[in-house]
């Protein structure tokens, strides 16, 4: 996409919104209530939305005044739009119904009006995360990194797991090893960390909660360092991911029959090798998962730009004819007052 946005770096941060003229119409478009920093260059729902305007946008009008809005939870200022509104969050929170007139999220939902694209799709396009297969996988045991504390069913896990094989923990929670690779960096993290999983047989991939459909980063960060996840936190990840690639929770049911099957895949050469050669990048079925979210996604936001086209047609319409009888009111009061 060549859409040109002026001070692209800054554009959240001044609460502005872009303007795109089309060949079929003219739009507003802002983008408001996201996290900071933000760069829409490398936001796959932002670019879905340009993709389906000509190419030029610029930059102005507030967000009140735009005709399409996309917002997303860090905040409330879309609550003023009055255009077309479309809610995005990649958090284990949803779009809030009654404030969205489309949504996209994680959820399983069968309306035409929503579209689920996972946190890990999302995160995939917008860092352009790529799979390389290794020459030779990593021979550390498993390890843990984590910076949140707060997830008791992660944290249990982990002590069970290390009373039985010590497991290295090297995020900021259980902190017991200080991994080289995590040190002072250049360049994306997501690389960084890839590095450092890429050492390990096995990552502890445990969700902050557990909620159907939301599967993030996690799990896929595991595979694309080609170390085997052991998984939980969204019940329904078989949907989407083949379970004989990765060790999970509801698959076997309890956290002591999920210790057990790592340390059995741990001791067992064919058993583990039959888990990493199951790897869905390696397969492929992880790459054609996310070609199919990615054309959703595209589809999706052509339905919404020419919802809010049509919708922006009618209003300015509406608003045409109101001026229309303004100026044709106050021709005859000026009438009436000069023949008085």
């Amino acid at each position: 996409m060549a859409c040109a946005l002026a001070d692209a770096r800054n554009f959240f941060d001044r609460r502005l919104v872009v303007t795109v003229t089309t060949s079929r119409h003219s739009l507003t478009f802002g983008v408001v209530d996201y996290w900071k920093p933000f760069d829409p260059y490398l936001d796959p729902v932002v670019r879905a939305l340009l993709d389906c305007m000509d190419e030029g946008a610029t930059v102005g009008h507030r967000a009140a005044d735009a005709e399409l809005v996309l917002f997303s939870v860090r905040g409330n200022e879309h609550t003023t739009a009055s255009g077309t509104k479309v809610g995005f969050s990649g958090e284990p929170g949803h779009v809030p119904e009654h404030q969205a007139h489309w949504s996209i999220d994680s959820r399983y939902l069968a309306r035409p009006n929503h579209l689920r694209f996972p946190h890990w799709a999302y995160q995939m396009t917008a860092d352009s995360r790529t799979y390389e297969d290794p020459a030779a996988t990593g021979d550390r045991f498993c390890n843990f990194m984590y910076s949140n504390p707060r997830c008791l069913m992660r944290n249990a896990f982990f002590e069970m797991l290390h009373a039985r094989e010590p497991v290295e923990a090297i995020g900021t929670v259980y902190r017991n090893t200080e991994h080289p690779k995590l040190a002072p960096h250049q360049g994306k993290w997501f690389e960084t960390k890839r590095a450092a999983l890429g050492d390990y047989r096995f990552t502890i991939a445990f969700e902050n909660e557990e909620i159907v459909g939301y599967t993030t980063e996690k799990l896929i960060d595991a595979w694309l360092a080609n170390t085997v996840p052991i998984y939980w936190g969204n019940p329904a990840v078989a949907a989407e991911f083949p379970p004989d690639s990765y060790l999970s929770l509801y698959e076997l049911g309890s956290m002591t029959k999920l210790v057990e099957a790592v340390l059995e895949a741990h001791h067992e050469p064919e058993r583990y090798a039959q888990l990493a050669a199951a790897n869905p990048f390696r397969t492929g079925r992880a790459q054609q998962v996310l070609a199919d979210h990615r054309r959703s996604l595209q589809r999706f936001a052509g339905l919404v730009v020419d919802d809010a086209a049509s919708h922006a047609k009618r209003r300015r319409a509406s608003r045409e004819v109101q001026l229309r009888a303004q100026a044709r009111q106050l021709r005859i009061r000026v009438s009436k007052a000069i023949r008085s």
